[in-house]
């Protein structure tokens, strides 16, 4: 929305700049900017594009210099901390620089009209802009309002629409922008409105007169939009469901709103389980191995219990580091305890078929506890939100879980568990009272006997992480 951009004056300045290649040099090419906070001497501009004409090569340390010495007239000198500052951003488009893109970009987004019903005064200002600016910087696209809803596409060169969509953020006629779509392409073929500077669709006035023959390319282009802009928001509820909790997913498939739901007091089953020896992990890895390969082992771990918890029918509420945070409903306490043990047959078998010795360091050690929580949104809307669960059984699941790190069990749950559990089915031990942090009372210990649930002795441990160590694997 070109017009959501300020209209403050601009003063156009031709420069020596540096860019970033593909292959990440530094390279001088003449650029021209565009200034748009006022047009006094004061005012300066740099620019380090991502796509460059490479004239000649220089090193990081020079162009820093120069890139600082075009910054500033006079004599003055420039600051030591503004030199590093534009040295850091030197070295972010070079990082930036390494990810390929193609010449042309098309963005989806959706957002709301801070003064209500989108007045026809607020879309002539908006278009009246667009279509001139628009024209000039060769985007296309179409911009449709719904109520007090824009939902806009633009598409051209890369650069262009990025420069754009970032001044659409700022622009405060509209909140609650929404990305809903980003993609790349490759030719000029490739656009959806090639002849439109960018065109408004009125959805309300459109639909009242669909079948009047002279509007029916308007609303070809209003049907063509909305069926794009269906298939993004289908793709982006996917992208959705893997980072949100299943709750949530559950809420948004249902027609409901979590952001409006009340939270409740219930009871639940609360689980913490924890990768064992994460720290010493990380640091051995970090030494044979790089980062994404670190990231694969901990996957391998999430993974494994995010499968396990699912088949069992329980809720992942969150990812804390390297510990997962699970809850039952209050009444599957044996459910609870038959997923902790399922979760250390599955990681033995993980460890026993893979020939990669950091997998075979891969333990995890298991809270439970049972009792009322608070259940619901946890935050500020707006803002940031969590839904989540809070009570005293959550403090106790994450510190029996602590407790079961220098245990000789990898499961240890307490009293409210071990009295709801089947005793014809588990073989129940008693670990004994321990002291919890911020309980006035020692509080019960238990486990299962089950021969994956007792920890190698110590010399076998130190064994598996010595060959770690040693190892080269790849």
């Amino acid at each position: 929305m070109d017009s959501m951009q300020s209209n403050l004056p601009h003063r156009e300045m031709a420069r020596n700049n540096f860019g970033i290649n593909t292959d990440g040099i530094l390279t001088k090419k003449t650029t021209t900017n565009y200034l748009l906070n006022g047009g006094g001497e004061q005012d300066r501009a740099i620019s380090v594009p991502t796509s460059v004409v490479q004239h000649n090569e220089i090193n990081p340390s020079e162009a820093a210099k120069t890139v600082t010495e075009l910054s500033f007239s006079g004599n003055k000198s420039p600051s030591t901390l503004t030199q590093a500052r534009m040295m850091k951003r030197c070295s972010k488009q070079q990082l930036l620089s390494k990810l390929p893109k193609k010449p042309f970009l098309r963005i989806q987004y959706a957002s709301h009209c801070c003064s209500g019903k989108i007045s026809e005064s607020v879309k002539n200002e908006i278009l009246s802009v667009a279509q001139r600016e628009n024209e000039i910087r060769g985007i296309t696209g179409v911009l449709i309002c719904v109520n007090d809803m824009f939902f806009q596409i633009i598409e051209g060169h890369t650069q262009h629409v990025e420069t754009l969509y970032h001044n659409i953020l700022k622009d405060k006629r509209h909140y609650d922008v929404v990305c809903v779509d980003k993609m790349y392409f490759d030719s000029e073929s490739e656009r959806y409105f090639p002849d439109w500077c960018m065109q408004s669709l009125d959805m309300e006035s459109l639909f009242d007169h669909c079948l009047d023959p002279s509007l029916s390319t308007a609303v070809g282009a209003a049907f063509r939009a909305f069926k794009t802009l269906l298939v993004s928001l289908l793709n982006t509820q996917q992208v959705f469901r893997n980072y949100a909790q299943p709750v949530i997913s559950k809420y948004l498939s249902e027609g409901e709103n979590p952001m409006i739901k009340e939270s409740i007091e219930t009871d639940k089953v609360i689980l913490f389980i924890d990768l064992v020896n994460y720290t010493s992990i990380t640091e051995k890895l970090s030494k044979t191995r790089k980062p994404s390969q670190v990231v694969e082992i901990l996957n391998k771990f999430f993974g494994c219990v995010m499968e396990i918890v699912e088949d069992y029918c329980g809720e992942i509420t969150k990812l804390i580091g390297d510990c997962v945070m699970v809850y039952f409903d209050g009444s599957e306490c044996q459910e609870a305890v038959n997923c902790s043990i399922e979760i250390l047959e599955r990681l033995e078998i993980l460890r026993q078929t893979s020939e990669d010795p950091f997998v075979k360091m891969i333990y995890c050690t298991i809270g439970i506890s049972r009792g009322s929580v608070i259940f619901g949104n946890v935050g500020s809307v707006g803002r940031k939100l969590d839904f989540t669960l809070i009570g005293d059984s959550v403090n106790i699941a994450s510190r029996l879980q602590s407790f079961a790190s220098i245990s000789p069990y990898f499961l240890i749950f307490d009293e409210s568990v071990k009295g709801r559990l089947d005793k014809d089915s588990c073989d129940i031990i008693e670990v004994g009272p321990i002291e919890l942090k911020g309980k006035e009372k020692t509080v019960n210990t238990y486990t299962v006997e089950h021969e994956l649930n007792r920890k190698p002795p110590k010399k076998e441990m130190d064994r598996i992480m010595s060959l770690a160590s040693l190892s080269e694997y790849c």
